[in-house]
């Protein structure tokens, strides 16, 4: 009985390991501008376009838009309710902290 116990701990500890790598290997890294674009529109989402928003960072909104493509792009994003879905992402990975502007500046 002790053996099979054994075999199972190793077992589940080379599972853990595996578990822990492919983690690490699929972790997502979002640029500080990205995380930056993700928290202003987790606070204005709401109430303000990409238009809008981006106008407050005083960046085109082609280069809102761009920043937008490429995040949806790395957290495997699409379809009508995209927006809804980078706001939960900033939301649930406490990305608020990134956020630049505020009740004056929008």
């Amino acid at each position: 009985m002790g053996i099979a116990n054994e075999s199972h701990l190793d077992t589940i500890g080379r599972l853990k390991e595996e578990l822990d790598a492919l983690k690490t290997a699929t972790k997502i890294e979002l640029s500080e501008r990205q995380k930056e674009v993700l928290a202003n529109l987790e606070c204005w989402g709401e109430k303000k376009s990409y238009a809008e928003i981006a106008e407050a960072m005083h960046i085109s909104a082609d280069g809102f838009q761009a920043h937008i493509h490429q995040i949806k792009k790395v957290l495997n994003i699409s379809g009508a309710d995209g927006k809804s879905l980078l706001m939960a992402y900033s939301k649930s990975n406490g990305l608020k902290k990134y956020a630049t502007l505020n009740e004056e500046t929008s």
